[in-house]
């Protein structure tokens, strides 16, 4: 029988297992059956026969094709949460993805309390810019890795200003590796797959989709110690990430703006909640003290 880890591989590939009935399967063999083959166990989470038997089909094609070895051969590196090097930090958030696929430097999720999340918005202003060149450099002198999403606006450019600074970063994606998204970050990613980290949930052959992103953010705060949030709409990905650092109980930052901008909404909003407000690296740097 093949080994949990390959099991949990193997479902995760089909196209008729969801996320939430994965995490069921999970929990019931975990918890009641761990001597029992998790396929065995798709009755008990009450899927239909016609949709059980789909996803033994996709099982099976799952070991026919070798596609663990051919992302192998890829570079591409699975982690379960079955793992003894998957991030600690995420087995603590409510909701841990199962299954990650890494490429790159293992190395940077070995250390939570050194990565920091820098998020903000697709569509940035020149200050938001300038904010980044601002903050970052002390930051990764002071050790940190900056984790990002590698969206458009900010998340980019949080990338390369931690790349341009020497430092190190972490991209988190909504897609699967075979699919760069956005394409015009397909170059930095590569970049980043060859000399930092890229961690996605999806398996490299899946496309992005728009449920994928807010999913994807509980991860960036998930992985880090602490976030910031450089610039965003009262409603958008950024203040996503923002609550779900909340949520984790992890420490929140908020770069104010210009009170007439759109832009500055998402911030001001935090610090009104609570957040700490950034004017300078060291307003970051003392919070952190205690992980560094």
């Amino acid at each position: 029988m093949n080994s949990i880890k390959e099991q949990l591989l193997a479902l995760h590939h089909s196209r008729y297992m969801t996320t939430r009935n994965l995490y069921k399967l999970y929990l019931l063999q975990k918890q009641y059956f761990p001597k029992q083959n998790l396929l065995s166990l798709l009755p008990k989470i009450h899927l239909s026969p016609a949709i059980a038997k789909e996803i033994e089909k996709d099982v099976s094609l799952y070991y026919e094709n070798k596609v663990s070895d051919g992302y192998s051969q890829q570079n591409i590196r699975t982690m379960t949460i079955l793992d003894q090097d998957y991030p600690e930090s995420l087995k603590e958030i409510h909701d841990p993805p199962l299954v990650l696929y890494i490429k790159g430097d293992l190395s940077l999720l070995q250390s939570p309390s050194k990565r920091l999340a820098v998020v903000g918005s697709r569509a940035p202003t020149e200050y938001g810019s300038k904010v980044l060149n601002y903050l970052i450099p002390p930051l990764i002198k002071a050790g940190l890795v900056i984790v990002s999403g590698l969206a458009k606006g900010i998340d980019r450019f949080a990338h390369e200003t931690a790349i341009e600074a020497g430092g190190h970063t972490i991209a988190v994606l909504g897609n699967g590796f075979f699919h760069p998204y956005p394409a015009e970050n397909t170059k930095l990613s590569e970049f980043i797959g060859a000399n930092h980290l890229l961690v996605s949930e999806y398996p490299p052959p899946q496309m992005p989709q728009k449920w994928h992103f807010p999913a994807r953010n509980r991860i960036i705060s998930g992985l880090s110690v602490g976030t910031i949030i450089i610039e965003g709409k009262y409603k958008s990905g950024s203040l996503i990430t923002a609550y779900s650092a909340l949520e984790q109980g992890k420490e929140v930052f908020a770069v104010p703006g210009q009170i007439l901008h759109p832009n500055s909404e998402g911030p001001h909003r935090l610090i009104k909640e609570g957040a700490k407000l950034v004017a300078h690296p060291d307003d970051v740097l003392e919070e952190l003290i205690p992980f560094l």
